[in-house]
């Protein structure tokens, strides 16, 4: 089964409405969540989540207000897993070792740093150092259209997650090149990341027996369009329907 992991802004639209937006989230089935650090400046975001972020960052400029949220959740739900998404001046901040020591003793799974691409994690081994010495898995994102090279890197780290960036203009053939090359190198947990799609390509990533579905603006665009900003009760019923 093709998990959904819906991404969502952390203190959007207010710490309180947030965590009752992740409830709903896993009362609809969500076994895992990308749980982003509200930022003053989301430049990789798009214009759907950079409302959202806004929103956030607005009511919780500090990271203190993003990290209890994750401590709450994680406390009362410690089977969901949460990746903590974050832009690297966010980890800088603080430090890097310190980000990541904080987020792991909140009980985060795993940290997805947009804005970090396999090449700096290979100039900056204190990205995987620090992350290795808390057993926290550094997510890897990389485009569909990733190189041969690119994606040997990303094994090479090694990495322990890799999420895949859809392109729907890229041919298939090549992420499944990709895809079968990282799950022959023994890496265990693979997402695809994608907007909602059609039934066709869907199907190929239940094919191609990707761990999770990551879904990325379709949960922002559903509290940008609602007067309160809050989630539906069922808010991921609707996305992946065949």
């Amino acid at each position: 089964m093709l998990a959904p992991i819906p991404f969502i802004y952390l203190c959007d639209p207010t710490p309180e409405a947030s965590f009752e937006n992740l409830v709903r989230l896993v009362n609809d089935g969500a076994k895992a969540i990308i749980a982003g650090v509200p930022f003053s400046d989301p430049c990789a975001d798009g214009e759907t989540l950079e409302i959202a972020c806004g929103r956030a960052f607005k009511c919780a400029p500090d990271q203190a207000s993003s990290f209890e949220l994750i401590r709450r959740f994680k406390e009362i739900y410690p089977d969901v897993a949460v990746y903590v998404r974050a832009y690297t001046n966010q980890v800088y901040a603080p430090g890097i070792e310190n980000f990541v020591r904080t987020i792991k003793t909140l009980g985060a799974d795993g940290l997805l740093v947009l804005d970090l691409p396999v090449a700096m994690v290979k100039l900056m081994p204190v990205w995987k150092q620090a992350c290795d010495a808390c057993d926290l898995p550094l997510v890897q994102s990389l485009p569909m259209n990733a190189s041969d090279d690119t994606v040997q890197a990303a094994i090479d780290l090694p990495s322990k997650i890799v999420l895949f960036e859809y392109q729907s203009h890229c041919p298939v053939e090549r992420l499944t090149r990709s895809y079968q090359k990282v799950r022959a190198a023994g890496i265990k947990t693979v997402f695809i990341g994608s907007n909602p799609i059609d039934v066709e390509t869907l199907a190929l990533f239940k094919s191609l027996d990707f761990d999770g579905l990551v879904i990325e603006t379709a949960v922002a665009a559903m509290q940008n369009a609602a007067p309160d900003h809050m989630l539906p009760e069922r808010p991921l019923s609707s996305l992946l329907k065949d």
